[in-house]
């Protein structure tokens, strides 16, 4: 088990290097970031319309060509017949391909329903699977609702850090809240820089099993200084994988906006538990407007159920 969770480590480690880790940080980050959110994009400048004549601005007569092109077109009724099933088709495939996240994750774990899920008191209770059980007297132990809480340190090894956590509280009937909240802090050659930033999300747990428990939402990203106080639209989808005694995998995928700036959140983390506390390292990306944050986290996490 202590070379199984080595091996993850070092796989995030790698993921950290390859996401751009070793980059050095720019100066100024934090000032780019509130220039990106609070400052509108400048509006591309419309061509300007040419003035119409009073010719053209008579009605046109059809003319024999496009008499022939009207006829014509008729004659290829049956070639643009053919054409939109194949657009029907290809658009059907898109769309299955985007839906994918959510559909196939039901499907891999045979989650047909949308019965309720009643959660252990901590991940690998009674040498179960995981951390959840779909019968809530089947196994000693269960509760109707779980709350995790996380405090974290994620730094980049140059100027940039941050002190964060977050709260999930999920409940059996598959809705719940997720939140985070970040001190995020630049060093400079003069001064310091700090600002806070987060998220708080409505969530619904789409695909649930033992091992496996996914979730997606909608919310708000927020970001607030000695300034002013800034918000936006998230989308997020996030995950827990519980492939065996005591490894957690974790990740999450924020999408949206932050004031007038897009914003893409993403990170992956692997623990170890035990009992109610699970120890935890990965990697952490922030993109919002022109700014990016990333490095490597390390944190605990409490799982604690009623």
């Amino acid at each position: 088990m202590v070379g199984l969770a080595s091996k993850l480590v070092s796989c995030l480690v790698l993921l950290a290097w390859l996401g751009g880790w070793n980059r050095i940080a720019s100066a100024q980050e934090m000032a780019a970031l509130r220039e990106s959110v609070r400052m509108a994009p400048p509006e591309s400048a419309k061509p300007a319309e040419k003035p119409q004549n009073r010719k053209s601005r008579q009605r046109a007569q059809p003319s024999i060509v496009s008499q022939l092109v009207s006829t014509s077109s008729m004659a290829e009724c049956d070639d643009d017949e053919t054409d939109g099933s194949l657009s029907e088709f290809f658009g059907g495939a898109l769309l299955t391909g985007l839906s994918s996240p959510f559909w196939a994750p039901r499907a891999m774990i045979g989650d047909e329903s949308s019965d309720p899920g009643f959660f252990l008191r901590y991940p690998y209770l009674h040498d179960r699977d995981g951390a959840l059980s779909e019968q809530q007297h089947s196994v000693a132990g269960t509760r109707t609702w779980m709350l995790r809480a996380r405090g974290e340190y994620v730094d980049d090894f140059d100027s940039l850090s941050k002190i964060g956590g977050g709260l999930l509280c999920d409940t059996a009937s598959r809705w719940g809240i997720d939140s985070e909240y970040n001190y995020r802090r630049e060093e400079l050659s003069t001064a310091n820089d700090s600002l806070w930033t987060g998220d708080f999300n409505l969530v619904y747990r789409f695909a649930q099993s033992e091992q496996l428990q996914m979730r997606t939402g909608i919310g708000l990203n927020w970001l607030a200084d000695r300034v002013d106080n800034d918000l936006g639209f998230n989308f997020t989808y996030a995950g827990d994988w519980f492939p065996t005694r005591p490894v957690i995998v974790s990740h999450e995928i924020d999408w949206g906006k932050l004031g007038h700036a897009a914003l893409f959140h993403a990170r992956v983390t692997a623990g170890i538990n035990y009992h109610r506390l699970e120890v935890y390292t990965g990697y952490d990306y922030l993109d919002v407007g022109q700014s990016k944050f990333d490095g490597l986290v390390g944190g605990v996490r409490l799982w604690l159920s009623h």
